[in-house]
């Protein structure tokens, strides 16, 4: 008996070894959540920090302690680790007040920036100039438009680009309003700060290198240039009647994109290429995707100005695209209880994926992000633009664990 016992225990123990051996040594499988840890960096003597992960579509959240990180004299980063699989917001607050808007959890920014003028997207390693940091240089050439004037294309390149290096190539991002994206001190209406959420990007994933082309809608002609004339428009305002955003679709198409093809060393696929805007600028980037959809992997629609045409008229002119290929949208949109302007929009933007449906889009080529509190502006669409990025660099690797 004794024997059999012996052996017995000796057996449930090779068991239980093996089963312990399976369970450490197995990868996880693919439903397995991607955790991201997110830092956050403020002034040194701000205390403790909290962060609100929320999720825009399942309306979750969860709060969380974050970690001291590392202090210097001059400022603290904090971190907190989260699924990017259940969360895709984040606010902060310090010391449980002051809490920030609620900003892009995506993997492709490593961080966020409390600052006096905002809050931005930065790299852990970056070396901050704090009284100048959101003002990133860049290139500015003159095109002719619609052979009557000339418009401003503004360029920023990553601080490693060499135009003498032909083998090192950059996805491109064309923009609309090229004046507010990369100086703060340069805008009237705020900046988006895009080049610090490519740098953040890129610090993850050193394949995401990329150019951003911004082109102006400053100089008056904003509200004709960025309006499709697709048929009469919705909202009785002559300004946008008869738009001339073919002429400008054309421009960007025809004229811009070769001239950065030419002189710069980037891909030319349509793989590496998007389009992205805000407001007059979101319906017309979108407008862009869909009459070259060969040329553009990706449209990033924020806050689009889609009421300005009825849902038939929309409907009517998807019914005439055809599509050998289906470029991702990024449909983003904001529902402030104070901003009328941005209640308006977020209506007809979640009709448009059901416009899309109608003539068969594949719903997997369209992403979605409503945020109720945020506001038609861009300190908001700051802070969404790294979901964007990811959207358009999705085919970019990421590890289970992303620091």
């Amino acid at each position: 008996m004794k024997n059999r016992i012996i052996k017995l225990t000796i057996c449930l123990m090779v068991v239980v070894f093996m089963a312990l051996t399976a369970t450490s040594c197995s990868k996880p499988d693919s439903s397995d959540s991607i955790l991201k840890t997110v830092y956050v960096r403020t002034d040194s003597d701000r205390g403790s920090m909290q962060a609100h992960f929320f999720s825009s579509s399942t309306q979750k959240s969860k709060d969380v302690e974050m970690e001291l990180d590392k202090k210097e004299d001059r400022y603290s980063i904090y971190k907190a680790s989260e699924s990017v699989d259940d969360f895709d917001l984040v606010s902060f607050t310090r010391d449980n007040s002051d809490e920030t808007i609620q900003l892009s959890f995506s993997p492709f920014v490593s961080g966020w920036y409390i600052s006096s003028y905002g809050v931005m997207p930065f790299s852990y390693d970056d070396e901050i100039d704090e009284d100048n940091y959101g003002n990133s240089d860049f290139e500015t050439v003159s095109l002719r438009y619609n052979d009557s004037r000339d418009k401003k294309i503004f360029i920023w390149v990553p601080d490693d680009y060499n135009k003498d290096d032909k083998q090192t190539k950059y996805s491109v991002i064309y923009m609309t309003d090229g004046q507010n994206l990369f100086k703060r001190t340069d805008t009237a209406y705020g900046c988006w700060n895009v080049a610090e959420s490519v740098k953040a990007m890129n610090s993850i994933d050193p394949d995401t290198r990329a150019i951003i082309v911004g082109i102006d809608d400053g100089d008056g002609h904003r509200d004709n240039e960025l309006t499709p004339d697709i048929g009469e428009t919705a909202v009785g305002d002559p300004a946008y009647e008869g738009g001339s955003g073919e002429e400008f679709c054309e421009f960007v198409y025809g004229t811009v994109i070769p001239y950065i093809e030419e002189n710069y060393n980037v891909y030319t696929d349509r793989k590496h290429t998007s389009i992205c805007g805000s407001s007059s600028g979101g319906i017309e980037s979108f407008y862009i995707g869909m009459e070259h959809p060969d040329k553009f992997a990706t449209i990033g629609a924020m806050s689009p100005a889609f009421l300005l045409f009825s849902g038939d008229t929309w409907k009517e002119y998807l019914s005439k695209k055809t599509f050998d290929e289906y470029p991702v949208i990024y449909f983003y949109c904001g529902g402030s209880a104070g901003d009328t302007l941005e209640q308006a929009i977020l209506d007809d933007c979640k009709k448009m994926p059901g416009y899309l449906e109608t003539v068969s889009y594949p719903k997997d080529k369209m992403h979605e992000q409503y945020i109720m509190k945020a506001a038609h502006n861009e300190s908001y669409w700051r802070a969404v633009f790294p979901q964007f990025l990811y959207y358009a660099f999705s085919d970019a690797a990421t590890p289970n664990e992303i620091e």
